[in-house]
């Protein structure tokens, strides 16, 4: 054979190949697909749902005679906190998915489980399916920090916490009412931490104005009205120490006719195992709640984390518990660290009021 034959063959021969890989080439269309994940990745994170809440994934290749494509499969665990309704409607705005479109929305709403699946497809071919499996609320915490008013210095760092805060404030102190003020304008929970004879009074050192066993309504109600006035926006009364005075029913009584006049409530921190306020709150028809946990009587951060995981597993069990710390800046700390695990597990951060209301229903 001639080599100028020979060359135009191979010319031919490549040519024909080039040919049929351009007709025969599949389109890939897993970029676009990808660019849709992306968006709505973007979507779930300024939901607060990141990839800690991712709970399976995957990704397959898949082909058919003209086209190459990624099919994507995820499941996100969605905070109690969230709205999923909201969440669904922003999943599915065409604005952020084109030219990927949804399909189809699937849901199961029951009482104890809250699912909705997103499918989406490209050129009429499923390429991402979301499932959104919403937390249901196994437990309520209601976290009670006591005897701010001493200084304003931990102010900042309680509110980056950004869960409900139960803040307790000791009266007649340079920083009662601008603690009161702050916390309130973040929509915190205001209480009067009101000082309470203690046992062994002689040996500890007490707030001015405690309220004494022996004391008479018209030195009691002098006392409370000074306090209420130092602190504005007072929703409950919980006692600073007190051990003593929650014993002395005659000295309830009179602190909590006052408190039923106000119209607020009595959380009993329950420093006596004695304590009859419970009792006399009852008689006098006041709403009441009582603390389980202390959390950092012992200031160390090991103990103070397991006093954490001791209200978690109260409120898992018995679905609610009230827990008192203090204006300290290793309880803020443990604290910032038992939050994310502790909402996984179902456990929802709230006001005393809700408690309370929860307890009414009963």
């Amino acid at each position: 054979m001639k080599p100028a034959k020979t060359t135009l063959i191979i010319i031919a021969v490549i040519l024909a190949f080039l040919l049929l890989r351009f007709v025969f080439q599949k389109k890939d269309l897993s970029p676009q697909i990808l660019n849709c994940e992306n968006s709505l990745s973007q979507v779930l994170t300024s939901f607060g749902i990141g990839n800690d809440l991712l709970i399976t994934q995957s990704r397959t290749i898949k082909s058919d005679f003209k086209r190459r494509w990624l099919f994507i499969d995820k499941e996100y665990r969605v905070p109690y906190s969230v709205d999923i309704g909201s969440l669904q409607d922003a999943l599915s705005s065409d604005k952020k998915t084109a030219p990927v479109k949804l399909e189809s929305i699937q849901k199961e709403l029951t009482k104890d489980k809250r699912t909705v699946t997103l499918e989406f497809s490209l050129d009429k071919l499923a390429v991402i399916r979301l499932t959104l499996k919403a937390q249901t609320i196994k437990g309520k915490i209601a976290i009670v920090l006591d005897d701010w008013g001493y200084s304003d210095r931990l102010i900042d760092k309680a509110l980056k916490l950004n869960i409900p805060l139960n803040i307790a404030i000791l009266p007649n102190h340079a920083f009662s009412e601008k603690t009161a003020r702050e916390m309130k304008n973040a929509g915190h929970f205001i209480l009067l931490h009101l000082p309470m004879e203690p046992h062994n009074a002689a040996s500890q050192p007490l707030e001015e104005n405690t309220i004494m066993s022996g004391m008479n309504k018209e030195q009691i109600t002098a006392i409370l009205d000074k306090d209420f006035s130092s602190v504005p926006f007072i929703g409950a009364v919980n006692n600073h120490m007190g051990s003593k005075a929650t014993e002395d029913g005659e000295l309830l009584s009179t602190v909590f006719d006052y408190l039923k006049s106000k119209n607020i409530f009595f959380l009993d921190s329950y420093t006596s195992g004695k304590s009859i306020a419970q009792k006399i709150a009852a008689e006098k028809g006041l709403p009441y709640l009582q603390r389980q946990v202390f959390l950092d009587d012992t200031s160390d951060r090991d103990s103070i984390a397991a006093e954490f995981n001791h209200a978690k597993r109260l409120a898992l069990k018995n679905g609610r518990a009230i827990a008192i710390g203090h204006d300290k800046e290793l309880t803020l700390e443990t604290l910032k660290n038992f939050i994310p695990e502790a909402k996984k597990d179902g456990i929802k951060f709230v006001y005393l009021p809700e408690l309370l209301k929860d307890e009414m229903k009963k």
